[in-house]
Parts: structure tokens; sequence; C-alpha cells
């Protein structure tokens, strides 16, 4: 016994289009790679990336958007005393 989807699949043509290539990514992916690496790489080579310090009111603003969107209200209500007890404990 044979499912309807199979019989239906089996009244098509065969698909002949080409496989989607992945190459153009790769190409983008090395590229980035090799403009993230510094120019010098010795012993005293900065090799992470410099990150901008965001204002307590941003960041707290980010945790409350994706609070909202991950919908973690518990996580949203508790942020402040969780990111206050960081502070005292030197954490953040």
């Amino acid at each position: 016994m044979t499912s309807l989807t199979e019989r239906r699949l089996a009244q098509r043509p065969p698909d002949t289009r080409p496989l989607p290539s992945v190459a153009a990514y790769d190409q983008r992916l090395r590229a980035r790679q090799v403009a993230d690496r510094p120019a010098d790489i010795g012993r005293d080579a900065v090799t992470l990336k410099r990150h901008r310090g965001l204002t307590e009111h941003v960041a707290t603003a980010a945790v409350d958007q994706a609070c909202r969107l991950l919908r973690l209200p518990t996580v949203r209500a508790q942020f402040p005393e969780l990111a206050e007890a960081a502070a005292r404990d030197q954490m953040s």
C-alpha cells in the first residue's frame, strides 16, 4: 500500500534544478576571517575584538527586550535584583 503523497510524487517529473551552492558564503566567511586578523600575529598581538561598553540604561533595555521576545517574564521581573546582586559581588 502506498501513501497518497508517494503517488503524487511519482507522477511529477524529476527535479532537474542544480543543488544550491554555499561557495559564495564560504568566500565571504574567509574574507571576514582574514579581515578580523591583526596585522602582526606576534606574542603581544591582540586577537580579540574589542566591544564597546554599553550604558546601564541601554543594557537594561536590551535585556528587557530580549526577555519580551523570548517570553521570559520571570527573568524579566527578576533582572533588576539579579543585576544589583552581580554588581555587589563584582560579577558584572
